[in-house]
Order: C-alpha cells, then structure tokens, then sequence
C-alpha cells in the first residue's frame, strides 16, 4: 500500500490495476499488435462514446454502490496499487516518470474501463495484451497471479475444512500442510483431526508396562488378554478379584473462550479415546469460573473498602484474596498441564513407531555378567530384574541401564522369577523367585529386602506365576504346585495330579493352566485347589501354555499345538506346521505366535485356526518372542535379533548386531531389553553376557 501513488485512484475502487501506456514503444511491435488485433479502434471508441451517453444512470448507481462498499470490511477490498519492476518495486517513482497530462489520461481511461460492460472490458483488454511484448506480459502474469490464488480451506466452513483433511493419512502430509499458512497450521491444531489419526493408526494407550517372562529357559510368553487387567488386582481378599477395572474417566474440556461458538461446540463435544484421571466437570468449571469472577471481585470489594480505619484491614483482605488467586492459579496451571492433546500423543506415537523401525538409542551392560546363564527376565519403567544362574538376581535402572542392587539368598539357580505393583497407584513391588534350590523367596522390591523364605517343594521350582501381590502359584520338577499366601508367607494349597515335572504354567482370574511332561495340561481352581479339566492329546512333553479365561493353547515336543476349551476341557483345534519343539506361545485375542526350535515363527488366527503367516526366521531354536499388534521381535541361539511386520510376515531390521547366542528379548511401547552371550576375543570358550537396552522414546533419551 503505497498513499503516495494512492490518489491517482479512489480509495473505495475494486478494479484491477491498470497498465499505463508506454510513451516510449517501439513502432515495429506497434504495427504488429495492430495487424494481431481482432477489434478496430474505431469500434472501441464507438463503444466507448455510446457508453459515456447511455450510462448516466448506471454512474449514479455505482457511485451509491462506491459509498456502501465503504462499510466492507477492510480484508474483502482490493487494493489499487501499480508496481512496476523497471522502477524497482517504488511505485513513488511513477509520477516523476509521467507528466501531468498523462497521468490525467490514465485515471480518464480508468473510469472509462469501469463503465463498459463485461463483453467490452473483455475486448478492451484483449485489445491492450495484443499490444504488449513478452516482458510486459510477464509483467501483468505477476499482477494476476497472486489474485487467482485461492485458499479452498479458508472459503469452507470449520467443520467442512477439518472434514476434508480427515482424508489425509499421511502425518508428514499434514506436517507440510501445517507450514503452507498461518490459517492451515492453527487448523491443524485442532483435535478431532489427531483423534481420527489416532483411530486409523491403531494408536492405543494400553498403560501395560509390565511384560513378563517366567518359564525358564526355554519357554517365553506373553499373555495380553484381559486377564491382565485382573492379575494386577492387588486387593487383599480374595473375594474382591472380581472387581471391574474396565471402568474409564473421561476429560472435561475446559470452556473455549472464543467467539467462534462451533468450534467450542465441536471441542467441548469430542470424547477422548484414551482418558486420563482428572477432577470432576463441576469442579473443573467451578475453578476456571472462580478464577474469571469471586477472586478479581474479592480484591476488587476489598480495595473499595473505607478508607478511614481500614488500611491495615484493606492490606489483609487483599494479601488473603491474592494468594487464593494465585493458589487458584496454580490449581489451573495443574489442570492445563493435564490435559490430554490427541496431537502430542499421535506425534510421541509415530516417532516412537518410527525410531523402531530405524534405531533407538542403544545403551551397553557389559561389566554386570560374567558367563552366566540367564533364565529370566522382566521389567517395568523403573527396574530390569534379571534371573541367573549363578544363584544371584541383579536389578538395574531401566532408564539408565545402571546396575541398581544384586538380591543374594538362593542357593542355587534361579530359574523363575515374577514382580507385581510398580503402577501409579500403586508404587510398591513384591518379586517371587524360585529355583535350583527348592525354595520359593519373596521380596521387597524396592528396598531390596528379603521379606519370607517359602519351602515345601523336593525338588527344582521350574515355573511360577503370581496372580496378585498376595497370591502366587510355584510348578517344580516334583510333579506338584503349590498356591502361596505371599503376604503371610503360607501355605494354601498343593495341587496333586500330575505325573512328571511341571514345566509351565499361566493364570487368569482364579484359574491356573499347568502343562507338564506327563504330556498333559490341567486346569485348576486357586481359591479350592481342585483340578477342573485334564487337558489331553499330546504324545510328548508339553514345554509351553497360554490361557486366557477362554482358550487353553499349549505347545509341545510333538511339533504340534492344541487348542483346548476352558470350559468344556475339549480339544477344539491341533495346529500343525512347526516340524520341531514348540517352546514359544504367545496368546493375544484371537492371535496366537508360536516359536520353535526349526527356527520358525508362526502367525496363526484362531477364529479360523488356520496359519496366516509362515516365517523361516532363523537358523537355530527361537529362544525367546514377543509380539503387540503391530510389530514381533524374536530372538534366536544363532546369535540373531530380528524385528518384524507381523502383519505382513516382513523383516524390518536386525535390532542388535549379531552374537553367540541370544537368552532372553522383552519389549514395551519405548523400550527392549536384550540379554545375549558374546564371544570374547578368539578364544572360544571364553564367552560373555551382555544387556543391550533399546530406548525407541527419543524425546526422553
């Protein structure tokens, strides 16, 4: 907007810029523009002279419509404005270039043009283009571009603009989208877009940080049916295991103080898939309405005070009213503070899925172990507990890697171990481990202390599983289990009846799965110890079990795995493919992985019980699985560790480079522990284990 070229032209004028005419053309592109021209002057001043005597009226009426046109608001005006590049972008310089008489003209042929009618503006500027050459046609492109362009999502109502970037799937689309303008990015911005990224990607907040691995050395699964949501029920009576943990709180969007009142419409009605804990709605509005009225009037009743005998009164009330403002404040800056964004979760999630896909941050343990062999292993956000064994259990920091605290009691080795607690609400950890030496022991994670020494077994503890942190249920080599009261450090039941060594056991709600190598699983009430089904069919030892309230499914030396009703105790399905043990079950839905020691894994859908994905993953026995809805990591004794697409059965990457030989993988949403045996130097007996922890979460690292 120049004011010093301005005044040539009405302030309210909405027409294009016109070009002057060049006073210094050259008389060969003149005759030329005169043969290309398809309307004669003579028509065109006809034209014009029959306008100027026929239009009076119409001049009247755009002179009332030039005095309405002042009220528009100022953004839907054109402004009139000529730049001429010769003259470098000053359009100040136009009236140094031209005489009065010619710049009289220009405004004359300016009015003039605004009276034609659209068929004559038409020919008039058809007539006027013929008589430019290629530099001033460049010239008007860079006039008439600018106005042509059009920002579709601006002309659309909210709603219809949020509705058409609903089918971009592409985040990065959306990123670039977010830098086109100021109006696109504070469009991004908004909720219901990232919600609905959120739904497409499968983007859950699942708050499972628990994973747990609990049957030796050769068995690895992870049960992630609802089950778990009872396993983590921590009451004290036994009675109240039933209680329903599906219960969610919802967020209450705070009011949006626009004017906009279908965007606060559209805010405020957006339920949020993954709810958080917060206050209730009444207390929340309660707060930012104190906030907005009872604290300002407070400090403004307090200074309106007489002022006679009121000063010492007046600085009270006022301190009192500002440091519940403040209070108050902080109170809003909490709330603020939690307020779930589907953006920033849809942004940790896809950088986290990404950093998986190409690398995390990798942290080494190499001075903890020696040779030893690992048997177990879990972890939570805050501690890596490992099982040797050397007797010993070694905890680390799960953020740094840092070897915490070494718990020393076992005399032998240990070959199970389980933790429960660890969650928000409930801070506190007990650890059960048990092992070569017949004992069960059970721990203040935490502190590091050794809280009861629970004996009864003749022989190795093989398997544990705890269904809360007062029950836990021990499988040995003596053919027995045993349910413990951990609390008290008692005795509750033995379960009689199998044959041979328990191996394997799984527990959801008050039902035990135990699969033994008297080739048989069974199926046992915790609260009676009675033995509910027989689980038959196999013609070998049975190495692994999953269960999860509906399905038993259990893997075997036969090569087979068979599927079996909770209810009924009957054989639904026999699962063949695996040519060697099947020592690796993992249960999730209606999605089962299994690993054997033929170095494959296989997907299998149980609804159907038919094999969707067959993968020759590697060259030796899978040592250890472990899969979540979008990605399976195994890892195998051929030294490998190999991350996969378990949708399409494809190879993403080796995680970890390659090693002797791999003892135990365990993965959550942002980390993976790896426990692995190297080979020191060129001698071959002299081997060493190591702990590789995966950081995928970037922007914490």
């Amino acid at each position: 907007y120049y004011p010093s070229y301005m005044h040539l032209y009405p302030p309210d004028d909405l027409s294009p810029p016109a070009t002057p005419p060049s006073s210094s053309s050259s008389s060969s592109s003149s005759s030329s523009s005169s043969s290309s021209s398809t309307i004669s002057s003579s028509t065109i001043s006809s034209s014009i002279d029959d306008t100027n005597n026929s239009n009076k009226h119409q001049q009247q009426q755009k002179q009332k419509q030039k005095q309405s046109n002042k009220n528009l608001p100022s953004q839907r005006r054109l402004r009139s404005s000529y730049v001429d590049l010769s003259m470098g972008d000053n359009p100040a310089q136009l009236s140094s270039t031209l005489d009065k008489n010619r710049l009289d003209y220009i405004v004359q042929v300016k009015t003039t043009f605004q009276n034609l009618s659209p068929q004559q503006k038409s020919a008039f500027l058809s007539e006027l283009l013929n008589c430019c050459d290629n530099q001033l046609l460049a010239f008007v492109h860079t006039l008439i571009a600018p106005r042509l362009k059009i920002d579709f999502l601006k002309q659309l109502p909210i709603e219809l603009a949020l509705h058409v970037l609903s089918f971009i799937d592409d985040p990065q689309t959306l990123t670039r989208a977010a830098c086109v303008s100021l109006f696109w990015n504070e469009l991004l911005k908004d909720e219901s877009t990232w919600k609905q990224l959120c739904l497409k990607y499968q983007y859950h907040d699942n708050n499972k940080s628990n994973i747990t691995t609990s049957d030796g050395d050769n068995n690895s699964y992870i049960n992630d049916s609802n089950c778990n949501n009872n396993n983590n029920n921590n009451n004290d009576d036994d009675d109240d295991d039933n209680i329903d943990t599906t219960a969610t709180a919802t967020i209450i969007t705070p009011p949006i103080t626009t004017t906009n009142s279908r965007q606060r419409r559209r805010r405020n009605n957006s339920k949020l898939l993954f709810p958080i804990s917060g206050e209730k709605e009444e207390e929340e509005i309660s707060l930012i309405s104190s906030l907005s009225t009872s604290s300002f009037s407070s400090i403004c009743s307090s200074s309106s005070s007489s002022s006679a005998s009121a000063s010492s009164a007046l600085a009270s009330t006022s301190t009192s009213s500002l440091s519940g403002l403040e209070r108050q404040s902080q109170q809003l800056h909490n709330y603020n503070h939690n307020i779930f964004s589907y953006r920033n979760f849809f942004k940790r999630k896809y950088n986290i899925g990404t950093a998986w896909n190409r690398g995390g941050h990798v942290r080494v343990v190499d001075d903890a172990f020696g040779g030893e062999l690992i048997t177990s292993l879990q972890f939570d956000e805050k501690y890596i507990v490992v099982g040797c064994d050397n007797h010993r259990i070694v905890v680390f920091d799960s953020q740094t890697g840092h070897k915490i605290q070494t718990l020393e009691g076992h005399e032998g080795g240990v070959w199970a171990l389980e933790f429960k607690g660890g969650e928000k609400n409930d801070p506190e950890r007990i650890l059960v481990s048990g092992g070569c030496d017949r004992d069960v022991r059970v721990w203040d994670l935490n502190r590091g202390r050794l809280l009861h020494v629970l004996r009864g077994h003749t022989s190795t503890v093989r398997c544990l599983k705890m269904k809360n942190k007062r029950i836990a249920v021990t499988g040995s080599r003596d053919a027995t289990m045993r349910v413990w009261d951990i609390q008290r450090g008692v005795l509750l039941h033995v379960l009689l009846g199998h044959q041979a060594s328990v191996r394997c056991l799984d527990i959801c709600d008050n039902i035990v799965a135990s699969g033994s190598y008297d080739y048989t699983a069974r199926l046992w009430d915790i609260r009676t110890g009675q033995c509910l089904h027989v689980l038959v069919g196999h013609h070998l030892q049975i190495y692994a079990i999953a269960f999860d309230g509906k399905k038993v499914v259990t893997g075997s030396l036969d090569s087979s795995i068979r599927v079996f009703s909770a209810s009924t105790g009957q054989c639904l399905a026999t699962l063949f493919g695996h040519t060697s043990l099947v020592g690796h079950l993992q249960l999730r839905g209606d999605t089962l992985v299994s690993g054997g020691s033929d170095g494959c894994l296989r997907v299998w859908d149980l609804e159907r019980y038919e094999c969707i994905q067959q993968i020759s993953a590697h060259d030796n026995s899978v040592t250890s699985l472990q899969f979540d809805d979008r990605k399976m990591v195994s890892g195998s004794a051929d030294g490998s560790v190999k991350l996969w697409d378990i949708r399409e059965g494809r190879l993403i990457r080796n995680i970890s480079q390659p090693t002797k030989t791999v003892w135990k993988i365990q993965f959550s949403d942002t980390k993976a522990v790896i426990l692995m045996q190297r080979k020191q130097g060129d001698n071959a007996g002299s081997n060493k284990t190591i702990l590789e922890l995966h950081n995928f979460d970037l922007e914490q690292v």
